[in-house]
């Protein structure tokens, strides 16, 4: 199991929307089995189709009475006599698969997983007894009746689970739960789409670049099969070293099979490797940790000879330590405090749809969105834009020293600051260009090249800022290409890790329309005469040279 105390945990709660208790099975006899199975179906459609906050996933614990606390064989009756045929789980799940296939549809076209891809069973031994559990993981579509079931539950309804009398019950779904579920579910299938797209492509081509320049990265195979074998492996070939191995597990991966899967297909490579690198996501389906120890035991069971050759380690970890830690440790990306005689308040700001609202309510949402890499600040001259763009990049600096993720690094580039040296650069078409700049300002020791300075950000260990965009437009010139600029932003800056945070503060909008809606760019105004409104409000407390200098930092 990759989380041994997922079962500990959960029946340390209460039953509620996503949690559901069984003592015993739901037919004890041949004669009972038709109603036990529309019974099951009922419950579990209606769990499928409801969600909570506190977790993506929905849960069935059979073989356990959470009144008395007590487990039980959940294949084992009340008079103590055994039902065989729930003991092989796999013919359990096909025949529940073919039951829910003539009970109901679901509302999505989305093609890429079957219903079956969305929950599954696992038998685990609890004080000595078989316990049944049933997760149903977030899935990108709603089941809808296709015939009747019991208690009102009539065909084209939609079942969920609803609280009556502080206790889950099945019920029928309400015009307003009905949207909040479609929201969710189109949620999922973006998030889905968008993981199914991950590869590690850009960060095998970093290590290449950086540890063996004369190598060639070549991909030897890509399986996304709809039996949970997932996987991508590429080769770093080079005639002066034996291959290195790059092997990426998803997680949406079952781990045995496809691990099965790649050394009977790639033995001969794997055993004449000098490192394999096993590359895994954080976090599984279920949103629980994925344990790096199996995989890695699974790999040396498997590899007759070179077993230190095998390493198993997280996306982004792999990436921080073996890519860029050191250049990451330069002080160009050290970030700078606001002075502690100011204070900050948001100002208002206008977004789309001309709405009205504070810049710091805007920012919360905005850091939390992961289909949203790229934000632009507009505003006239000296309107704040520039303080406004600091404080978002403390807040998230401050967020994370909170949460103790210290593995965030930023980048605020000034274009006012090195204008000088970027008029004597030459062509200007990438943000890698802005880097560089700055890097020979601050005579940086340990530089990025290109692809690890794209992956860093992807990674989501980069945030970078370029504020007074507009400047380098009007100085620049020709020597400045707007549009090959948009364009190396949207293609090597969001990648398939999807952590990408980038911010433009300018005077006015320079994207097309066209290009925000397709990048999903998220544009905001400050408004004239806000920001300075805001800044008189706080300076009241302070002396006439005191409220001097805080005019004089806007």
């Amino acid at each position: 199991m990759e989380n041994p105390n997922l079962i500990n945990r959960l029946i340390q709660k209460d039953e509620d929307l996503c949690l559901e208790f069984k003592s015993f099975w739901y037919w004890s006899s041949e004669s009972k089995k038709e109603k036990g199975w529309n019974e099951f179906l009922k419950d579990f459609i209606s769990m499928f189709n409801t969600y909570n906050d506190s977790s993506p996933s929905r849960y069935f614990i059979f073989g356990y009475d959470e009144k008395t606390q007590e487990f039980n064989d959940y294949f084992r009756l009340k008079n103590d006599q055994i039902l065989e045929e729930l003991k092989n789980i796999e013919e359990l799940k096909d025949a529940l698969n073919q039951k829910l296939m003539s009970t109901c549809i679901h509302s999505s076209t989305f093609n890429n997983f079957e219903l079956k891809d969305f929950y599954e069973f696992e038998q685990y031994e609890v004080n000595e007894k078989n316990i049944l559990l049933l997760t149903i993981h977030f899935s990108p579509f709603y089941l809808i009746l296709n015939r009747d079931l019991s208690d009102g539950m009539k065909k084209n309804v939609i079942p969920i689970r609803s609280m009556q009398e502080n206790s889950p019950r099945n019920a029928i779904i309400n015009n307003k739960d009905l949207i909040n579920l479609k929201r969710i579910v189109e949620n999922n299938e973006k998030n889905l789409i968008k993981h199914e797209k991950r590869t590690i492509k850009k960060i095998v081509e970093a290590f290449q670049t950086k540890h063996l320049p004369s190598a060639k990265v070549q991909l030897i195979n890509e399986l996304r099969q709809k039996l949970n074998i997932y996987y991508e492996l590429f080769e770093i070939k080079s005639d002066l070293y034996d291959s290195q191995i790059f092997i990426y597990i998803t997680s949406f991966t079952s781990q045995e099979k496809t691990i099965n899967h790649i050394y009977d297909e790639f033995k001969e490579l794997l055993e004449n490797s000098s490192n394999i690198f096993i590359l895994v996501d954080e976090h599984n389906r279920t949103g629980g940790t994925i344990d790096l120890e199996r995989i890695e035991k699974l790999f040396k069971e498997k590899i007759s000879r070179k077993k230190g050759a095998v390493k198993v380690e997280r996306l982004e970890s792999f990436s921080e330590n073996r890519i860029y830690k050191e250049e990451l440790s330069e002080e160009i990306f050290s970030i700078e405090k606001p002075s502690s005689h100011t204070e900050y308040i948001s100002p208002n700001i206008k977004v789309e749809n001309s709405k009205i609202t504070k810049s710091e309510v805007f920012f919360d949402n905005w850091i939390k969105n992961d289909e949203s890499s790229i934000l632009l600040i507009k505003g006239t001259g000296g309107v704040g834009k520039t303080t406004v763009a600091r404080q978002f990049i403390y807040k998230i600096h401050n967020k994370n020293k909170i949460n103790k993720k210290n593995n965030t690094k930023f980048l605020f580039i000034n274009s006012h600051d090195i204008i000088n040296e970027l008029m004597s650069k030459g062509k200007i078409n990438d943000l890698f260009d802005f880097y560089q700049v700055l890097a020979e300002v601050y005579d940086t020791e340990k530089r990025f090249n290109k692809h690890t300075f794209s992956l860093s950000a992807d990674n989501g260990n980069l945030v970078i800022v370029l504020d007074g965009i507009d400047e380098v437009i009007a100085k620049k010139g020709s020597d400045f290409d707007i549009t090959k600029f948009m364009h190396s932003i949207t293609t090597d800056y969001l990648g398939s890790l999807g952590k990408t945070k980038i911010i433009l503060t300018c005077r006015d909008s320079f994207w097309s329309s066209d290009s925000i809606e397709s990048n999903n760019i998220k544009e905001i105004e400050i408004l004239p005469g806000e920001f300075k409104h805001e800044v008189r409000q706080f300076q009241k407390p302070y002396d006439n040279q005191q409220a001097e200098q805080i005019s004089l930092m806007v």
